[in-house]
């Protein structure tokens, strides 16, 4: 099983796809818009980047990086948790 490329027009489809969430929330007058907004933008940002240190991660294939990387995502799960 390999990767999927979803490419810029299939990324564009699938926020087209936002525009009733958020059409219905301006037209129910719910005070989230902009922080929806907010979160889609930082949704994309972190997965990107995620994306781009996976590719490296895999391309080098070091054990020590791996058990850093696993590390770090326990690490920031668990501040998610107690914070």
């Amino acid at each position: 099983m390999g990767a999927v490329d979803i490419g810029l027009s299939g990324l564009a489809l699938y926020y087209a796809l936002l525009i009733i969430p958020l059409g219905a929330m301006l037209w129910l007058r719910v005070p989230i818009v902009g922080k929806t907004l907010i979160a889609v933008i930082r949704m994309t940002l972190q997965l990107a980047f995620v994306g781009l240190y996976l590719q490296v991660v895999f391309k080098i294939n070091s054990p020590w990086l791996n058990s850093l990387w696993l590390v770090v995502m326990v690490g920031v799960a668990d501040f998610s948790i107690i914070r």
